[in-house]
């Protein structure tokens, strides 16, 4: 009786954090990402589309650093038992160390070629500069991972909006009195050092020391070994596309798409955050349980989760037009067109985002590392395709259908599992794609069956479907009580 109760407690608790969690990190992406496309904006103006072209290659070239040498250090401490214990923690952090300094070692290395390859020589100075952040993330304390692997997420949105805020103050500030390339760069390197010196003081203080337990490490390794090749082609199916388009179309247009695909990922980065700091502790905290992973709590979480994305999507595609052509300069115009089209892709990786955490909460990582290669293989042909038949439109629709492919193969090894949500998920895309052929229908009638201005027309558009959303909200609100009483 007394194991019962304390299951029953721990549950209830883990469901408040997972509500707590969720509205923090929803907020959190929210300021985050009207901070980042502010300071876009304000850096459009000063910069050409080449600058950001070169920052595009740049920004491609550490994230795919940053993922080929991920072993889920993070990720070991929100899922093992010993997360919390000293020489766990300790051996992780050194590891953490270590791969930094071995990452920027990789930047100086590949500079050169990477400068000769694009025909851009300021990158051969540029990449091992921006590197130089690897160093200092390396130094980073693990108490942020603690916090995640205890829901503490507010804390952490307000560590990083901080630091975020900063970085943005320092590269606007350079780029006003050098609008060049290098505000970009020195702003990332100004946001690592903030995050890294305030690490230590975010959550409760820990002691690090140097040090590498046996135990300790087999387990990171053990579990991490698929994560790295997850990682691995999971960089080249998420970035490739950068890297590519670097050597199909000018540096310009590739400045151009960069700065389209910040504003279409943001339902992305906003699922993705949350499917890393709320969904995948939660479905690690039910894992670890008597009760195991339960199949109605995560359709009921992913109708929430799904109808809010749903939502931003549409805001983009409507609003998309309005936004480039009032707020950018005439040479990003073209941003108008890509951000709605690469909807279809974020879409899609949206659906699949919010279950990344399930396989890995039951330790098989493997089953991610083998969707990642899938995806990889799917989108680069298809998207070659694409791009052979109808440049770049068909290169972005190649995307989503090399994403299709993935997210049918997941799909079928989560079935396997015991888990479907093809029928949820079928649902909200037969929702999400009426709604953009109404609103695409709406333009084409406009001037003929009525006559309002298109602005006001997007507009009212948005209205109606944020009030839809309200009322789907407040009608799913029991949502919550359910899970309380449920899990």
């Amino acid at each position: 009786m007394l194991i019962y109760i304390k299951n029953k407690l721990d549950q209830l608790i883990s469901t408040n954090k997972t509500i707590n969690g969720s509205l923090w990190t929803i907020s959190g992406q929210i300021f985050a990402n009207l901070l980042r496309l502010c300071s876009n904006l304000i850096m459009a103006w000063l910069l050409v589309p080449e600058a950001f072209g070169v920052i595009a290659i740049i920004s491609v070239l550490l994230i795919g650093v940053n993922l080929l040498t991920d072993f889920g250090l993070s990720a070991s401490i929100i899922r093992s038992k010993r997360g919390t214990e000293h020489n766990f923690i300790n051996t992780l952090w050194t590891l953490q160390i270590i791969r930094g300094v071995v990452m920027w070692i990789i930047c100086l290395l590949i500079a050169e070629p990477i400068a000769s390859f694009y025909n851009e020589e300021i990158l051969s100075i540029l990449v091992p500069v921006a590197g130089f952040v690897f160093i200092v993330k390396g130094f980073r304390s693990t108490s942020l991972a603690l916090l995640n692997r205890k829901l503490e997420i507010k804390k952490i949105i307000i560590w990083e909006l901080s630091s975020q805020l900063l970085g943005i103050l320092v590269m606007v500030t350079y780029g006003v009195f050098d609008p060049v390339v290098w505000a970009l760069i020195v702003g990332s390197i100004v946001d690592a050092l903030t995050k890294t010196v305030s690490s230590f003081f975010v959550g409760n203080p820990i002691k690090h020391k140097l040090y590498i337990e046996n135990e300790a490490f087999l387990e990171i390794f053990g579990f991490g070994k698929w994560l790295f090749v997850s990682s691995l082609f999971n960089f080249l199916a998420t970035n490739f596309d950068k890297l590519i388009l670097g050597k199909l179309v000018a540096l310009s247009t590739l400045g151009v798409y960069h700065i389209a695909k910040i504003v279409a990922d943001i339902p992305l980065m906003v699922i993705q955050q949350l499917s890393s700091r709320v969904l995948y502790p939660l479905y690690s905290f039910d894992n670890r349980s008597s009760e195991g992973l339960i199949y109605s709590k995560i359709v009921r979480l992913r109708n929430i989760l799904l109808a809010f994305v749903l939502l931003m999507v549409i805001c983009i595609v409507v609003l998309s037009e309005i936004f480039f052509t009032n707020f950018y300069r005439d040479s990003y115009i073209g941003a108008s067109w890509i951000a709605p089209l690469l909807c279809i892709n974020v879409w899609i990786v949206s659906l699949q985002a919010t279950l990344d955490g399930v396989p890995l909460a039951m330790g098989l990582s493997r089953i991610t590392a083998s969707v990642s290669i899938i995806a990889t293989i799917a989108k680069i042909f298809f998207s070659i395709v694409g791009f052979l038949l109808f440049e770049l439109q068909g290169f972005i629709l190649g995307l989503a259908l090399g994403s299709l492919v993935s997210y049918t193969f997941f799909s079928s090894k989560l079935k396997q599992l015991g888990f479907s949500f093809m029928r949820q998920d079928l649902l909200f895309t037969l929702y999400l794609g009426l709604t953009v052929v109404l609103y695409y229908g709406m333009q084409n009638v406009n001037g003929i069956i009525f006559d309002v201005g298109p602005y006001v027309l997007s507009i009212g558009f948005i209205f109606i479907a944020i009030t839809v959303f309200i009322l789907y909200i407040l009608f799913y609100v029991r949502v919550f009580p359910a899970i309380k009483h449920n899990i």
